[in-house]
C-alpha cells in the first residue's frame, strides 16, 4: 500500500479554552501559527477541555476546563483535522459534556479519537486515506483520576491505558495501513524528562507496529527520540492554554477559589512536524512556539530553544538513565511539593499553629513523592 508521494503530518500538544476566552470563540489565538499547517496533509492535537454550554455542572473537586462548543469550529478553520479525547480531563462535565464535545466536533468537521460511549468505541482506531496511504490514529491515558473517567463495556468514557490491549491494537493496525500513529496522555506533570517506565512501554508499542507516539499531559516540552524506525515526542507540552481561576467546592460545602497560572515553561510548546517520502522513517522538524499573555500562539524564535530541546533528547541517552532519572524526580518532587510545606522559615514562624493532623498530611505528602520517584506511581495526588 505504501506510496511515494509526500506525506505531512503536524502534531501539538495540549490544547485548552478554559479561561477569559471559554465563551468568545474566536480565531484570534491560531492567526499568527494557521500557516504552520497550511503546508500540512493532517493536524493533530489533543483536546483537554470539554466542548459544552454554561450551566453544566462540573465534577465536585476537580480541577475543571471548559470552552463553548463554537470553538470547534475555530479548530478546524486553524486546520486542526484530528484531536484526541484520551485525557484526565474530557470527562470534567460528565457524560453530557463528553457528548456534548463529540457533537460539536462532528459539527465542525473535526475528526475525534480516545473516547466514545463505551470502551470498544472508545478504543477504535481512526482509519484516513491520505495522499495514498492509509493511516491509523489511536488514542489513550494512562493519567489515573479518581472521579468516573474510563469507559466500561457499557459506559460512556475514554480509553485507559492497558499496555496488552494497546498492543494487540497497534499490531492489528499494522496489517492494516502505511502508518500507525499512537496518540498517548501520560507521565508527570512539570517533568522535562520521562520515566523508564514510559520509555520501556514506548519500545514494546513500537515493537508492535506503531511508527509514531506522540505524548502529552506534563505541559511542558520533554525530548524526541528515534527508536529503529520510529519517532517518539514524549510531550509536545503545551499549545493553546490559559491562565484561569478554579473554583472548587471543599468537603464541608464551601466553595474555594484558586489561581491556575502559566510558567515560562508551561507557555512553550512546539509543532511536530513529520515528513514520508517513502516507506522509511519519517523526517522530523520543530517548530517552536509561545504562548503570548494574551492567549495568541506566536512562533518562537530564539536559538535556545532548539538547544534545549538537544539537551533533553541527549539526556535520555544516559547509560545509566533510570538511576539518574531517580535523583532527578526526587529533585523534581522537592520543588513542585515537598519544598513548599517543608520550609524551615515557615515551619519556625508556624510552630504554635503545629498539630498532629499537619503531621500525618506531612508524612502523606513524602510517601506519595517517593512513590512517584520511586517509579511506582504517576500520580502525586492519590
Amino acid at each position: 500500500m505504501t506510496t511515494d508521494t509526500p506525506f505531512r503530518l503536524s502534531a501539538v500538544g495540549d490544547i485548552s479554552f478554559e479561561g477569559p476566552e471559554a465563551e468568545n470563540p474566536s480565531f484570534a489565538c491560531f492567526e499568527n501559527i494557521a500557516t504552520e499547517f497550511s503546508r500540512a496533509h493532517l493536524v493533530v492535537g489533543n483536546l483537554e477541555c470539554v466542548l459544552t454550554n454554561l450551566g453544566c455542572d462540573g465534577i465536585p473537586g476537580k480541577c475543571t476546563l471548559r470552552g463553548s462548543p463554537k470553538w470547534a469550529q475555530v479548530l478546524r478553520n486553524a486546520g486542526i483535522g484530528v484531536v484526541s479525547l484520551a485525557n484526565n480531563h474530557i470527562m470534567d462535565y460528565g457524560t453530557h459534556g463528553l457528548f456534548s464535545t463529540i457533537e460539536a466536533l462532528k459539527q465542525a468537521g473535526v475528526h475525534h479519537v480516545g473516547a466514545g460511549r463505551n470502551r470498544q468505541e472508545a478504543c477504535s482506531p481512526l482509519f484516513l486515506n491520505l495522499e495514498g496511504r492509509r493511516i491509523a490514529i489511536l488514542a489513550r491515558t494512562a493519567v489515573v483520576v479518581s472521579s468516573r473517567s474510563y469507559a466500561g463495556e457499557n459506559e460512556p468514557g475514554v480509553a485507559f491505558l492497558d499496555p496488552d490491549e494497546a498492543a494487540s491494537a497497534i499490531r492489528s493496525c499494522r496489517s492494516q495501513v502505511d502508518i500507525v500513529i499512537l496518540l498517548i496522555h501520560w507521565g508527570l506533570e512539570q517533568y522535562s524528562y520521562p520515566s523508564p517506565a514510559q520509555r520501556q512501554l514506548a519500545r514494546r508499542l513500537v515493537a508492535v507496529g506503531a511508527d509514531v507516539i506522540l505524548g502529552h499531559h506534563p505541559h511542558v516540552l520533554q525530548g524526541v527520540e528515534y527508536v529503529g524506525a520510529a519517532l517518539i515526542v514524549y510531550s509536545l507540552g503545551n499549545f493553546v492554554f490559559n491562565e484561569f481561576e478554579w473554583a472548587y467546592v471543599l468537603p464541608d460545602g464551601t466553595t474555594s477559589r484558586q489561581a491556575a497560572s502559566l510558567s515560562l515553561e508551561n507557555r512553550q510548546g512546539l509543532i511536530a512536524t513529520l515528513d514520508w517520502t517513502g516507506a522509511g522513517r519519517p523526517v522530523a522538524t520543530t517548530t517552536y512556539i509561545k504562548i503570548a499573555r494574551s492567549g495568541q500562539v506566536r512562533v518562537d524564535l530564539d536559538p535556545t530553544r532548539e538547544l534545549e530541546m538537544q539537551i533533553m533528547s541527549a539526556g535520555m541517552l544516559r547509560r545509566s538513565y533510570q538511576f539518574w532519572w531517580h535523583w532527578y524526580a526526587l529533585r523534581c518532587e522537592w520543588s513542585l511539593r515537598l519544598g513548599r510545606q517543608i520550609s524551615f522559615r515557615r515551619l519556625f514562624t508556624n510552630l504554635h499553629q503545629l498539630r498532629p493532623r499537619h503531621l500525618v498530611s506531612l508524612w502523606g505528602s513524602f510517601r506519595r513523592s517517593f512513590r512517584v520517584a520511586s517509579g511506582k506511581t504517576t500520580n502525586p495526588y492519590e
